[in-house]
């Protein structure tokens, strides 16, 4: 079930406006389902400064809410009012009073204050009534027409300048940085209206920055101040007696524990939120604990009962009326039937939260939202436009002085220049009569050097032909002398190429019976390794691409049939050439003892007594150290019950069905250090028809080649194998053995290669 991705600078600021407030929850997954239509919405069509006026906006209208009196008790007292200023601040308490439970007839008695406030010219009575009647609209959903009652409180409130107003005014910037994502400058403004709430001992104001800045903290990931804060916005509200404030610092506290990972203690606070606004018969605040309580349970893996609370929040929700819960409790429901796996009933709650959503907010609202936007942003562009006119004037007559200014020290500049040039021309004539005389005196120097000179070259010239003519007559009498020499030393020379003439023919001799010899060792070898034609009874369909570096070679290929079962397997002794030609002749003579004498078929066992039977004929001690060996892939064929059983010994498996898979060997070799009570892990594969396997040793992934001069790599070999595994073996073998040809090119082979691939 996808769920709808909200903005994290709106979720900041959605916590700073209603944290701490009475009659909403301050849990996060309620401001996020509350604000997520409205929030887009503005987003999209206004752009940021709108949604950052509106949640000023907000924030000050909601700071009005208070407790207000017994409804009752405020109708007996309206009718005895007389004086407009009591009637006033009657009118808006009982619009305050009835808020919670019927925001209309809220709104009713707040307009009549509204209208009693514009006749009285109240602006106190104003700014209250208008906040309420935007709750009262905020509450319904229609919150296009609540945005306008708080821009018209937002207009008043600029005209005073009492320092409430300038806190309400702090913590709002604090809310546009939050917004803006600058937890830095957003702290510091909260702080800022802190201190102001402090002078005026505003408890009410001062819990609220307090649970603020424990919110911005929250956001910060300091959570241990987060909590601080809260503690003590929580112990204000005890203080207050605010039981609803109290529930929302304790649902607040539950949400720092819930961000931390810490469900226990998390329940535990919102659990407590909860028993306080079940004493206040708070169906809102229950509705929205509900919640709470079953997105704690959801995290713990508790879905039943994470099911059970989501379906009290709908009931509760329900007979109040509360959408903005009902659409939390139906999207958190949604969730948790889809954890149980039951997808029928996730889609039916998604599905009513997208019309209880949809039932908030929609597109004609975000529009009339811009239109009331664009009139208040005009209407402050005018004012600046006075401002601006004013101090162009100023700046006109600053700018005229300044230019004056400037011309007289430009004039005093210019006479100061005339003295400085006419000092320069003097020293310039100075300076013209002093190159003169020594260029003559110059010219007299070069003459005494040029006879200097000439002096010179005939004594230097004179010393030359002297030298020479000893020279001459020195290399003539050494010449003679390494003549002398040349001679003796062509004659030892040619003694020594006789004798050369005949080691090299005792060599030659020597090699070709060497080669011989090796001719030899391979033909044995190749009677050794099984025939195509035998290997072809079992395999319908297989290639081996084998291509020894020397005549003989480490690599070697195996087959054998036993009961029903076709052994195959690939083997890299220590070494090639002859040595790893050895190595594989005791490798295979061992499978053939095992497998065929023994009987034993199953992979995993039959290494355990190979590697065995290696350290027995190599004499490997437990102290010994020779680590001399073989890596070894080996599968074991069913091809009635189309099953495969691998085991591999530093060698993988690659299988191809539809996809190309690896199943590695064990980390250990056959031989060398490997204890011989070492167990090998037996894997089983289930086949398909036109499944594929393949298995190798690493001379092909490690030869060098291409542009680079690179080893092939192990993943290329993948890569190849995944692009040609569903083509006919023939046309695989051609690619293999045509892509390490084109890939090694001038390069020398460095090890043996061997590759077998069989298709099922």
């Amino acid at each position: 079930m996808k769920q709808i991705i909200w903005n994290h600078n709106f979720k900041k600021v959605y916590l700073r406006i209603f944290h701490g407030m009475g009659n909403i929850s301050a849990t996060p997954r309620f401001l996020k389902l509350l604000f997520e239509p409205f929030a887009a919405a503005i987003n999209l069509s206004c752009g940021k400064n709108a949604l950052l006026l509106v949640f000023v906006f907000l924030f000050s209208s909601l700071l009005s809410f208070s407790q207000g009196g017994k409804a009752e008790e405020l109708e007996k007292k309206l009718s005895a009012a007389r004086d407009d200023k009591t009637r006033i601040e009657i009118l808006s308490s009982l619009g305050e009073s009835y808020l919670r439970t019927e925001p209309a007839k809220a709104r009713k008695y707040c307009l009549s204050a509204l209208e009693l406030s514009n006749k009285t010219n109240n602006s106190k009575g104003k700014v209250n009534a208008c906040n309420t009647i935007g709750n009262s609209y905020y509450l319904e959903g229609d919150f296009n027409s609540a945005l306008e009652y708080y821009l018209r409180a937002l207009k008043i409130v600029e005209e005073t300048g009492d320092k409430k107003g300038i806190a309400n005014g702090l913590m709002g910037i604090g809310n546009i940085y939050s917004a803006q994502g600058n937890t830095r400058l957003s702290l510091e403004y909260q702080l800022k209206s802190l201190k102001i709430r402090e002078e005026l001992n505003d408890k009410e104001g001062i819990a609220g920055c307090l649970n603020n800045i424990g919110i911005i903290y929250m956001d910060m990931k300091e959570y241990d101040k987060a909590l601080d804060y809260e503690l003590k916005s929580l112990k204000l509200k005890q203080e207050l007696g605010d039981k609803k404030g109290t529930s929302s610092n304790l649902g607040n506290i539950g949400a720092i524990y819930y961000e931390q990972g810490n469900y226990p203690l998390a329940l535990e606070y919102q659990l407590k939120a909860y028993e306080i606004r079940k004493e206040l018969n708070n169906k809102k605040g229950i509705a929205m604990s509900y919640i709470d309580i079953g997105n704690i349970y959801e995290k713990q893996g508790k879905y039943q009962e994470a099911v059970e609370s989501q379906l009290n929040a709908i009931k509760t929700a329900k007979e109040v009326g509360y959408k903005v819960a009902l659409k939390s409790a139906y999207l958190s429901l949604s969730s948790a039937y889809e954890k149980l796996n039951k997808p029928q009933e996730a889609l039916a709650n998604y599905k009513l939260y997208t019309e209880v959503k949809d039932s908030i907010f929609n597109k004609e609202n975000s529009s009339k939202l811009i239109e009331m936007q664009t009139r208040f942003d005009t209407d402050r562009k005018e004012k600046e436009i006075a401002l601006l006119t004013k101090g162009r004037e100023i700046s006109d007559l600053r700018t005229r002085q300044q230019v004056l200014e400037i011309n007289k020290r430009r004039m005093e500049a210019a006479e100061k220049t005339k003295e400085v040039l006419l000092k320069e021309k003097e020293l310039q004539s100075e300076k013209l009569e002093n190159e003169t005389k020594n260029k003559e005196i110059k010219i007299q120097q070069a003459e005494v050097e040029k006879q200097r000179m000439m002096r010179n070259f005939i004594a230097i010239g004179l010393i030359l032909v002297c030298a020479l003519a000893v020279m001459l007559v020195m290399g003539i009498r050494q010449k003679q002398k390494a003549n002398k020499s040349l001679e003796q030393k062509n004659n030892e020379l040619a003694e020594a190429y006789d004798i050369i003439e005949i080691n090299r023919d005792q060599i030659a001799e020597k090699n070709k019976n060497i080669t011989d010899s090796i001719n030899y060792a391979q033909r044995i070898q190749q009677a050794i390794l099984p025939s195509k034609e035998e290997m072809g009874r079992s395999l319908k369909q297989f290639f081996i691409l084998y291509k020894p570096k020397d005549i003989v070679s480490g690599d070697f290929y195996f087959y054998a049939k036993r009961d029903n079962k076709v052994l195959v397997a690939v083997g890299d002794c220590t070494g090639h050439g002859v040595p790893g030609a050895f190595m594989s002749m005791i490798g295979n003579d061992i499978l053939n003892h095992i497998i065929l004498e023994k009987g034993t078929t199953k992979p995993s066992e039959v290494l355990y007594h190979l590697n065995k039977g290696v350290k027995k004929a190599l004499k490997q001690e437990s102290n010994s150290e020779t680590g001399d060996g073989m890596d070894i892939a080996l599968c074991c064929i069913y091809p009635d019950e189309m099953k495969l059983e691998f085991a591999g010994a530093m060698r993988p498996l690659f299988h191809a069905s539809g996809e190309l898979y690896k199943i590695d060997g064990d980390k250990a070799s056959i031989g060398g250090s490997t204890t011989e009570e070492h167990i090998f892990t037996n894997n089983e594969l289930t086949l398909k028809p036109n499944d594929s396997i393949y298995i190798f040793t690493d001379g092909y992934v490690d030869q060098f080649g291409g542009e680079r001069g690179k080893k092939f790599m192990i993943r290329n070999f993948k890569a190849l194998l995944s692009d040609i595994h569903q083509r006919s073996m023939e046309d695989q073998y051609t690619v293999l053995n045509n892509t390490i040809v084109d890939w090694a090119r001038e390069k020398e082979q460095v090890d043996d290669i061997l590759v077998m691939g069989i298709k099922f």
